[in-house]
């Protein structure tokens, strides 16, 4: 995950003797893998919920295409005139 070697480690591990002492540095090891453990939990809660939000959308997206596409197709089979005639016909009460 941060591509941290051995030699990065020795290190890091001696200015945490130096920083915060024998006595302290497992409690604080034991705290960091916690976070970061909740830290992963989290992304990992939220790529899932981002997951399930993209594929509904795209259930929604797909089942409105097929809804676009057979109303064409039933268009096509009707006579345009049927479906311009109600449309003249209807005028607003303000309209004269």
């Amino acid at each position: 995950m941060f591509d941290i070697g051995m030699s990065e480690l020795i290190i890091l591990a001696i200015i945490g003797l130096i920083a915060i002492g024998p006595k302290q540095l497992p409690q604080v090891a034991a705290s960091l893998v916690r976070m970061l453990n909740d830290f992963k939990r989290m992304t990992s809660v939220f790529t899932d919920e981002f997951t399930k939000v993209r594929e509904s959308t795209r259930q929604v997206m797909s089942d409105t295409q097929d809804e676009i596409m057979k109303s064409l197709e039933e268009g096509d089979k009707q006579n345009p005139e049927t479906l311009i005639k109600p449309a003249k016909e209807e005028k607003p009460d303000d309209v004269e």
